[in-house]
């Protein structure tokens, strides 16, 4: 994404970007060089305000990201003169030791159009560009970020607890008891479907078309049922399969993002938490992409552990979305190669 990155037009985009409208949240917005008189919108990070100890893994988290400048946004309707002085001191520190090249910041108390923003000095001596010390954001509607988002047929939730849920409903039928059974049936499965692959016992090409075919049959989530999702849970029980099964999920993201979450709601332990990860994969460098850092920390919540999630994490924190589906679809690629017992170059 591209913008005439004003303070007021990069404020009206936070909405769009995060999925969601921050409060009482500091927010880093990082730009990438200048190109053509525009810059390249970077990662966008936020931090409660109640947890600002935690700002310098902000730093940490963009290690080895092209970033130019970074501009800082405090949303809080309560914002005081004391925290005004912790913030700036904050600020300094992360900036003068090289973690994040803040060069302002601005204060607004809610992500609204119309809303007054003014401009909050991190130096003394700063100087603010024509036009940047106060202003009103533009309509949040008309910003590129939303536009994404509305081709999905999608609104930024209302807070960061709504985005979350959207990973943690579950069908009604899908009571604790069937998840555990169905956890334990789908992994047992799983362990003989890929056996049986590894032995020549079974063809890996036949099997992926037939999961195509189960993929495109998952309706929507009120006619969902357990018919839908038990021929999936089996190739996001192990971690061969899942990776041997990234290119069917792929093949229309759409509908492996739908799938995916299908058996997130479905699924408890590992089989979620690939689950998760899948959904992650489908919704990088898609308008479905606000979603990923929400399944993600689900994922986390579910399997502490999950290689696979940490990975994924990190990709998406430093903005290499299309480099993380590289590494996924080779990994893919090997796998699949293995499994119908062709030679894989090393």
């Amino acid at each position: 994404m591209t913008e005439n990155n004003t303070p007021g037009t990069l404020l009206a985009n936070i909405p769009g970007i995060l999925g969601y409208y921050p409060q009482e949240s500091l927010v880093v917005v990082t730009l990438g060089p200048l190109v053509g008189g525009r810059r390249h919108v970077g990662p966008v990070l936020r931090l409660d305000l109640s947890d600002l100890r935690y700002a310098y893994d902000l730093g940490d988290a963009l290690t080895n990201v092209d970033i130019d400048i970074a501009f800082a946004f405090v949303v809080s309707e309560e914002f005081d003169a004391e925290q005004l002085n912790d913030l700036q001191a904050l600020l300094q520190s992360l900036s003068g030791c090289g973690l994040l090249p803040i060069q302002h910041c601005w204060h607004v108390k809610e992500i609204l159009g119309g809303a007054r923003y003014r401009h909050l000095p991190i130096e003394a001596d700063t100087t603010v560009p024509p036009g940047w010390n106060h202003g009103s954001i533009p309509d949040i509607c008309a910003s590129t970020s939303l536009h994404a988002m509305l081709t999905l047929g999608e609104l930024p939730m209302l807070n960061r607890q709504e985005a979350k849920d959207y990973f943690c409903s579950r069908p009604k039928w899908a009571h604790r008891t069937w998840r555990e059974k169905a956890a334990q049936q789908a992994m047992k499965e799983g362990a003989i479907m890929k056996t049986n692959f590894f032995e020549g016992v079974a063809s890996i090409d036949i099997a992926i078309e037939r999961l195509c075919i189960n993929l495109a049959a998952v309706p929507a989530s009120s006619q969902l049922r357990a018919k839908h999702v038990k021929p999936l849970a089996q190739w996001l029980s192990t971690v061969s399969l899942r990776d041997a099964s990234v290119e069917a999920f792929m093949r229309d993201r759409a509908l492996g993002r739908r799938a995916a979450l299908a058996v997130a709601s479905c699924y408890e332990g590992e089989i979620r938490a690939n689950a998760l990860c899948m959904y992650a994969v489908c919704a990088l460098g898609t308008a479905a992409s606000f979603r990923v850092p929400f399944a993600l920390e689900c994922a986390i919540e579910t399997s502490p552990g999950h290689r696979l999630t940490h990975l994924l994490q990190l990709g998406y924190r430093r903005g290499d979305g299309e480099v993380v589906i590289g590494a996924v679809v080779r990994g893919s690629h090997r796998t699949l190669a293995t499994m119908r017992g062709d030679e894989v170059a090393a």
